[in-house]
């Protein structure tokens, strides 16, 4: 029995990847034999086989299956990062969310007179802490965006 070497693409070839799935959107998204029918089946396959030509001027060649993997995982990659940056982020958040009101319940306790409403501090401060964080993800999708459009344009 043989073992097959898996071959690492260089970064060249991902780039490429990325700037052609970005262009040909139909061969980018997965889509069964079944729900797209046979013609347009042969048309991927030739696009796959097209791309495969492309990427091997650039580095090692490897199938039109490991391509597709490359492609798969590539896409994995991306996903579960934007889930861990969402992720950290919700953390982040509950964390300051439960500092605050642990901070003001303790500053409640401790004092015999309270002049104002407690709850209301409370609520003040998670709004403001609520707005800040929306902001925060504004900008980072912002950030994002032009990461996007600044990779694409470098091609």
């Amino acid at each position: 029995m043989e073992h097959k070497k898996n071959t690492r693409c260089t970064q060249m070839q991902i780039q490429l990847l990325q700037k052609y799935m970005a262009n040909n959107k139909t061969i980018a998204i997965n889509t069964t034999k079944s729900f797209i029918g046979q013609v347009e089946a042969n048309k991927r396959a030739r696009e796959w086989c097209a791309l495969r030509a492309l990427l091997r001027k650039h580095g090692p060649d490897k199938s039109v299956e490991k391509w597709k993997q490359t492609w798969r995982d590539l896409k994995r990659k991306h996903k579960k990062q934007k889930r861990n940056i969402v992720s950290n982020n919700k953390d982040h958040v509950e964390k300051k969310i439960c500092d605050i009101i642990n901070n003001d319940l303790d500053k409640i306790l401790e004092s015999s007179t309270v002049n104002a409403d407690p709850l209301e501090s409370i609520g003040e401060r998670l709004c403001d802490l609520l707005d800040q964080q929306n902001s925060n993800l504004r900008l980072r999708n912002t950030i994002e965006r032009n990461k996007l459009r600044f990779e694409h344009r470098r091609f």
